[in-house]
């Protein structure tokens, strides 16, 4: 697995140097696994103790799609990094832009769009269950709704 990592982080065609993507590969990878461990225990605690009702599928549902656009973040920030650092090591860009101020291609789009959906899905549950607990008062809902 090493072995793969590094060979594929060598610039074959210019020099051969090392790119120095190892570090933030194996990074990517502990934290992915860290994500993916939290999630799945977070869902097996939500079914083995949670009565089955709206609320558990609608908890449970948000977590599971938070789970996918944040991996689906993850994985879009992993992309914008790489391409950047990769474009400074090999000097394609002239400009030498630094990673957060490339906004112009699109995984920056998409990045912003996906966190955007997954403030927007986490502000819903958390309205949700507010209403759920005053009692499903329409005007606190309304109240709520235009704080968020």
């Amino acid at each position: 697995m090493a072995n793969l990592i590094s060979s594929s982080a060598r610039c074959s065609e210019c020099c051969g140097e090392s790119l120095g993507l190892d570090e933030t590969q194996r990074l990517l990878v502990f934290l992915l696994g860290v994500h993916c461990a939290l999630f799945f225990m977070g869902s097996y605690m939500m079914i083995k103790r949670f009565k089955r009702g709206t609320m558990f599928f609608v908890l449970f549902g948000s977590s599971i799609l938070l789970f996918v656009l944040a991996t689906a973040f993850s994985g879009l920030h992993l992309h914008q990094y790489v391409k950047t650092e990769l474009k400074k090591q090999l000097q394609y860009d002239p400009m030498n832009i630094p990673f957060f101020w490339d906004f112009g291609g699109p995984e920056s789009l998409s990045a912003i769009v996906t966190v955007n959906f997954m403030i927007w899905i986490a502000d819903g549950v958390i309205i949700y269950r507010c209403w759920l607990v005053w009692a499903k008062s329409l005007s606190l809902l309304f109240q709520l709704s235009c704080l968020f």
